[in-house]
């Protein structure tokens, strides 16, 4: 790829990534006090964390090879068909691996947040975006387990 395109994808990584960690960081500094009304960001930044949290958490799953697969499909058959194979190579780039620990350390912080709030769910004591987060958190630890756990079927008795 010629250096002009290059330096423009990593510029459009970087203010992704920006927004997403700034939008973060507003959510759990405005999450964190017990005093005032003012638990809201604005819907533009909300909306790019939770957009931008989707696709990281896709390439969270891509990275740690997470398929989602029904054994009795006819897709399974077919070896060329993978959903996720547009999103994995045999070993993660070093873009894709920082994005996981962005994202990771991330949700890391909206539940810190979360719990010292007492877990509270109510808008107008905490922002909405810090109990999504947490539980992304929740839904990757348990689909992290449910997988590494699981291996009846991928390894069958004979």
């Amino acid at each position: 790829m010629n250096k002009p395109i290059t330096y423009l994808l990593g510029f459009l990584i970087f203010i992704g990534c920006g927004a997403f960690v700034y939008g973060i960081a507003q959510a759990c500094l405005k999450s964190w006090p017990h005093h005032g009304n003012d638990y809201e960001i604005a819907a533009f930044l909300s909306n790019t964390v939770t957009s931008i949290a989707a696709v990281l958490s896709t390439n969270l799953g891509a990275v740690l090879g997470i398929t989602v697969s029904n054994p009795t499909s006819k897709f399974r058959e077919s070896k060329s068909w993978n959903p996720l194979s547009l999103f994995t190579s045999p070993s993660p780039s070093a873009i894709q691996t920082i994005a996981c620990y962005v994202y990771i350390l991330s949700l890391i912080a909206a539940a810190i947040v979360w719990a010292h709030r007492d877990f509270i769910t109510e808008t107008n004591k905490i922002v909405p975006l810090i109990p999504e987060l947490t539980k992304s958190l929740l839904g990757v630890i348990v689909g992290v387990l449910a997988i590494s756990l699981n291996t009846n079927s991928q390894n069958p008795k004979p």
